[in-house]
């Protein structure tokens, strides 16, 4: 038996099963998802790319030009659960006032990134 390793998760207790986070699938979901409020100039785009990135999504995230931020994202449905309501948050600095989600087809870089203002 191994010695205890104290976790948060198991309390001093040995592990008795290995949990594995299969980040992206095929058969995942995309969603565009437009940011509104004050969410320029407060490090939203890079935060929403680190969550993004941690919760193993592809797409991108960018400023528009009439001050929201919008981002394109496709995984697992729990994971754009979570980006979401991440989304409503934001950064500390962060105001939003709207999140809009809806469908998204098109296609998709192999990892996340941070795009140009459109």
């Amino acid at each position: 038996m191994d010695a205890p390793v104290d976790t948060p998760w198991n309390f001093g207790e040995p592990a008795r099963y290995h949990v594995h986070f299969r980040p992206w699938r095929e058969d995942g979901v995309a969603k565009r998802i437009l940011i509104e409020g004050l969410v320029q100039g407060v490090g939203y785009r890079y935060a929403f790319s680190d969550e993004a990135e941690a919760l193993g999504l592809k797409g991108w995230v960018r400023n528009r030009a009439n001050g929201a931020v919008e981002a394109c994202v496709h995984g697992p449905d729990a994971a754009i659960e979570h980006i979401v309501a991440w989304a409503h948050k934001g950064p500390p600095a962060a105001r939003v006032r709207n999140v809009v989600v809806s469908d998204a087809d098109e296609a998709l870089p192999e990892r996340f990134e941070i795009r140009p203002t459109a």
